[in-house]
């Protein structure tokens, strides 16, 4: 964004002052999308884990259950 303006030739200090503000404003504005995505992506994750684990120790219960000798 800021060196698009810059080869326009919009190279006044102020302007180039505003764009780089604005270009590290929408910088930080993408890294924590990414940061969100990537926390939302590892919840996720683990909540898939926790599941499968309930999962199999409720299968292993159930097959102790049906072989013990009660």
């Amino acid at each position: 964004y800021l060196l698009l303006h810059l080869l326009n030739g919009d190279v006044s200090p102020k302007n180039i002052d505003i764009k780089l503000s604005h270009s590290i404003f929408a910088l930080r504005e993408s890294f924590e999308v990414i940061k969100f995505t990537r926390q939302v992506g590892y919840a996720g994750r683990e909540m898939l884990g926790n599941w499968k684990r309930r999962l199999v120790r409720k299968h292993a219960n159930e097959l102790r259950s049906r072989s013990s000798p009660c």
